[in-house]
């Protein structure tokens, strides 16, 4: 089986025994980064990104699910909110990570009205997430923040969790 097609093999394991798939993800293939590539800094994940977060007009959160050489293996759109919020919990972000098979993960998801700074939900988010990829061993890479403007990396601010 081709990689690219893996993830969509995944959801539709899930939906022909449990028709749940659509409560688990939506696959994705609108990554601009392809399958088997390397994603490695901030300029690939906002390569990977912009065009799929960068327009909309409410909230989307994004998961880029990577194998242990940091190779892309999968991509979801988990969810899909309001203008001002989206909600997503880790139990959502990691159905879909152990589906893939990934061993890390990079979540990203969008401020329509620009805000270029991560607010205290997104942090939470981050915190939560960090802990059970850790009881998980699927490694949070980075939380990214995509705008019209800007592309901004929780990872580099001094609140990421250690």
């Amino acid at each position: 089986m081709k990689r690219k097609k893996y993830w969509t093999a995944c959801i539709d394991v899930i939906a022909h025994k449990r028709n749940i798939a659509s409560h688990v993800a939506e696959p994705t293939d609108a990554l601009a980064v392809p399958y088997g590539q390397s994603v490695i800094n901030r300029s690939d994940v906002k390569t990977c990104l912009s065009d799929l977060l960068g327009g909309l007009a409410c909230e989307a959160v994004v998961l880029i699910m990577l194998d242990s050489s940091n190779h892309v293996i999968g991509g979801a759109r988990l969810a899909v909110g309001v203008s001002t919020a989206c909600y997503i919990t880790p139990k959502q972000i990691f159905c879909a990570a152990l589906l893939c098979g990934a061993t890390s993960i990079i979540l990203a998801h969008n401020h329509p009205g620009g805000a270029q700074f991560a607010s205290e939900p997104d942090w939470e988010i981050t915190n939560a997430v960090y802990k059970a990829g850790v009881a998980l061993s699927i490694a949070l890479l980075d939380h990214v923040i995509v705008t019209e403007n800007a592309t901004i990396s929780l990872r580099e601010s001094p609140r990421w969790p250690r």
